[in-house]
């Protein structure tokens, strides 16, 4: 009798267990995903691209930097260069002191100058020690060495150029974009591929256009705040221009770079009045900061990516 209940008293545990668990399984499946809604919503560009530039610093970024030295414990913001992101490797490279020199160098990167900057000396073995120190598996560089050091010497001649295509200033960082969304009503609208151009409906007539700059220059400084519009991607004229309100109080959502931000300019756009047909429509951003260059984002010279970014097509 003992071990028929003993076997029972087992079995009854056994078949609790079971249905606990399933229970669980059941829980787990029905409950919803917090964020699933904003999925669609978030710009996770992340700056993987197909045919991408090589001689652009999203190239460089791509290409180089991230696959082959932001090794865990190196340039993974451990210390300078910082190459976790193509923002940080560009912001860290450029007009920067390099830590290791021989005393002839001022800069890692020296726009126009290749030759003075100590990212190719470097690169070339011509500082010590060499870099890459160590290289990743995945990483192409033994392969690919001598071509990717003339992207980078190609960048610098060229310039060292942004996202946008905008060349650095000496003790001033250019604003630059990490954020442009649109609305209706307060509900975000998708982009094509979740990080192309902007999808608007032909039969909305009010949209509200949400901006986010980097936290290197304060937008309420800027004394230029325009917005021009085109349906060429490259020419922009000033009576296609809308002034940017700068609000009060910042919008916290997803950026370019996937991560949240703080949109700190508003543009309420009546369509019906500004663009008598549906299509593709381009923008470009004119800022400037007190007594610094106007800076245009994206210049003509800026990757398509950004341009297709900065977009929105509106759609039948």
């Amino acid at each position: 009798m003992r071990n028929f209940t003993t076997y029972s008293s087992c079995f009854i545990l056994f078949v609790a267990i079971i249905m606990t668990f399933h229970s669980c399984v059941e829980d787990a499946i029905i409950e919803p995903n917090p964020f699933e809604e904003n999925i669609n919503n978030q710009d996770t560009v992340q700056f993987v691209f197909d045919d991408i530039d090589p001689n652009s610093i999203a190239g460089l970024y791509q290409n180089i930097f991230n696959p082959t030295c932001a090794n865990v414990g190196c340039h993974d913001g451990t210390f300078e260069p910082d190459f976790r992101t193509i923002e940080s490797s560009y912001h860290s490279l450029v007009y920067r002191t390099p830590i290791k020199n021989d005393g002839s160098l001022t800069y890692r990167v020296d726009p126009g100058n290749p030759n003075q900057s100590a990212i190719v000396q470097r690169l070339a073995g011509t500082i010590a020690p060499r870099m890459p120190i160590e290289i990743e598996p995945d990483s192409d560089w033994l392969e690919k060495s001598d071509e990717y050091i003339q992207n980078v010497r190609t960048w610098i001649e060229d310039g060292a150029l942004d996202l946008a295509g905008n060349a650095p200033q000496l003790n001033y960082i250019n604003p630059n974009l990490i954020g442009a969304m649109a609305a209706i009503d307060g509900v975000i609208l998708n982009r094509e591929d979740g990080y192309g151009t902007i999808l608007i409906p032909d039969t909305v007539s009010n949209i509200e256009l949400y901006l986010g700059f980097d936290p290197f220059n304060d937008p309420g400084n800027f004394s230029v705040n325009k917005l021009m519009f085109s349906k060429e991607q490259d020419l922009f004229t000033a009576d296609t221009s809308v002034v940017m309100e700068i609000m009060e109080v910042p919008i916290f959502e997803f950026g370019l770079y996937g991560e949240m931000i703080n949109y700190s300019h508003k543009i309420e756009l009546n369509l019906d009045a500004l663009f008598s047909t549906s299509g593709h429509y381009f923008m470009r951003i004119r800022v400037q900061e007190e007594s610094n260059p106007i800076i245009e984002i994206p210049t003509d010279d800026g990757l398509y990516y950004i341009k297709e970014y900065m977009s929105f097509t509106l759609v039948d």
